[in-house]
């Protein structure tokens, strides 16, 4: 008995040992499944449901690389499942989408699709591989005029309650706060009836984060889903309200919705219908006939081929800016809260640049005059530099003539003295206020202690916009540093003619104004004419100039 009990623990001894031994290597093949399992989730739940498209693709791809053969094949599977989801849901890439459900199949002939992250379409594509399919669903003719308004994720605060009612054809404030440290916010939305997810970048006003959902998406009564996510510097996402798989819910209804307003109180004004104006009758309709028939993301020319709510910007229909005034806006035009084209404007405007660069050409006109300039005896505050014929400086001098030299009254007005040319840089908060600086160098000056370099910080303010060909009328205030300085030659003197300059200080100020025409909404030339005063020394000049600028 006691041989039988001994050959038994013997057996079992010997069994766990070789499971143990045939385990090890399970057991270094899975051992980087928690960290994988956890950037897949983190993919799928910070940048998929955040439509971070090509960021969560990368990420998975990634996890099947780092994995190497340390990851249990389920997890490698799972991990290109998602890259087809990726693929087919988020950029309707189905061939995409087939090509890794394959890959995912071929390791893991047991994969599931997460179906609550697939579309139809790639639910089916996915299927089609497999060779299985979910079975039949009862469906209706027509959806459901209401979505569940079920629990909203992340911790953002926003002004829009869950499964609110607003009227159709009201574009729709959007403002969240955070308690993370969030430096950028995005707000993606999705009209009743679509599959296309639109997005817009939001505007940080104290501490809010705002933007405005545009009334073309808001047509039509139904659900129309949202969410918003916000980053950190580092473009990580740190907070949310809502997100793809749980959307925050907007319900678009006839008539009888909340009343609407922007944060600085004002109401938000509904959104005209073409289709209840006659063609071409006046007053009515106006803002349709600016909007084409080009949808979010096509490429696009000029913001009017481009459907009501987007703009053309670099090349494609992107969603409008939100905005309370036109001088927020690149077109110049605030409507209903979106930027959008002028409806009075020609076709020769344009969204305005915001970068400005320009070459400058100005000659300075003194009004030079005074007694005994020459005179050892003059108040030195009244800075005068006197020069004889070979050069040499008289007034200052140890070896200075007679005090008559050159002490008869000089009254010559206005003439020309100095030159400068400058380069300048501006940048255009708004169509028609710009804040810059130039950077030159002056030519003529005074012998002794002359500072031929002119920098100015400017602000111009122009009367008509800078996004339109035509007429420009800048005028503009500056301050500086430079000397304006006058030379007039031949003046008699008991030690023969002479040269007298005379000084002004190194600081100056400026203001002036100009007349210009613009070629094109981003190039134009004018002429200018601006009255200097030199600090501390006094000293005024008239100073036309010519200047030619381009935006960008």
């Amino acid at each position: 008995m006691e041989n039988t009990v001994k050959s038994r623990v013997i057996h079992r001894l010997v069994a766990t040992a070789v499971v143990a031994c045939l385990s090890l290597p399970a057991l270094g093949q899975s051992s980087r499944d928690a960290g994988a399992n956890q950037k897949i989730d983190e993919a799928v739940n910070h940048q998929y449901l955040m439509m971070e498209l090509d960021k969560a693709e990368s990420i998975l791809k990634n996890v099947v690389t780092t994995c190497g053969n340390q990851c249990s094949p389920e997890v490698i599977a799972r991990a290109w499942m998602y890259v087809g989801i990726v693929r087919g849901s988020g950029k309707n890439d189905l061939a995409g989408a087939s090509e890794a459900f394959a890959t995912a199949q071929s390791i893991d002939p047991n994969v599931q699709l997460d179906r609550d992250l697939a579309s139809p379409e790639t639910q089916a594509t996915f299927d089609s591989l497999s060779g299985t399919a979910p079975p039949p669903t009862t469906t209706t003719s027509a959806p459901p005029a209401v979505l569940d308004a079920g629990e909203i994720p992340g911790d953002m605060n926003c002004n829009l309650d869950q499964g609110v009612r607003v009227t159709s054809r009201m574009p729709i404030p959007i403002s969240c706060t955070t308690n993370a440290s969030a430096t950028e916010a995005v707000l993606k939305f999705k009209e009743y009836g679509s599959n296309d997810w639109k997005k817009v970048d939001l505007t940080n006003s104290d501490g809010a984060f705002e933007g405005v959902i545009p009334c073309d998406v808001t047509q039509n009564p139904g659900p129309l889903q949202w969410f918003v996510g916000a980053k950190n510097a580092a473009g990580e996402y740190v907070d949310q309200w809502g997100s793809k798989k749980s959307p925050a819910v907007v319900q678009i209804v006839q008539d009888g919705g909340v009343e609407l307003t922007y944060s600085d109180g004002s109401a938000v004004a509904r959104c005209p219908d073409s289709s209840d104006c006659p063609p071409d009758f006046p007053g009515c309709g106006t803002s349709s006939k600016q909007c084409g028939n080009l949808d979010w993301g096509a490429s696009c020319k000029n913001s009017s081929e481009c459907k009501c709510g987007l703009l053309c910007e670099s090349g494609t229909c992107n969603n409008a800016p939100s905005c309370s005034s036109n001088e927020e806006c690149s077109t110049g035009y605030c409507e209903n809260g979106l930027c959008a084209v002028d409806p009075h404007a020609t076709s020769s405007s344009g969204p305005f640049q915001r970068h400005w660069v320009s070459l400058g050409f100005a000659a300075d006109m003194v009004n030079y005059g005074g007694e005994q300039l020459c005179d050892p005896s003059r108040d030195p505050a009244v800075e005068t530099v006197c020069v004889d014929g070979n050069g040499a400086v008289i007034k200052g001098n140890t070896d200075m003539p007679d005090p008559g030299a050159a002490t008869a009254e000089i009254n010559n007005g206005f003439q020309l003295s100095q030159y400068r040319i400058h380069l300048g840089y501006d940048f255009a908060f708004s169509p028609r206020l710009l804040l810059g600086a130039r950077l030159g160098y002056i030519i003529g000056g005074n012998p002794v202690s002359f500072l031929p370099v002119h920098a100015e910080l400017r602000g111009t303010y122009n009367v008509f916009p800078i996004n339109k060909i035509g007429l420009r009328l800048p005028i503009h205030l500056g301050f500086g540093v430079g000397d304006l300085d006058f030379a007039i030659a031949n003046v008699p003197s008991s030690a023969g003619p002479l040269t007298v300059y005379k000084k002004g200080g190194n600081l100056f100020t400026t203001l002036g104004a100009g007349l210009g025409y613009a070629f094109m909404p981003n190039l134009s030339a004018d002429i200018r004419l601006a009255a200097v005063v030199s600090l501390p020394t006094f000293n005024l000049a008239i100073q036309p100039g010519l200047n030619l600028t381009y935006g960008f």
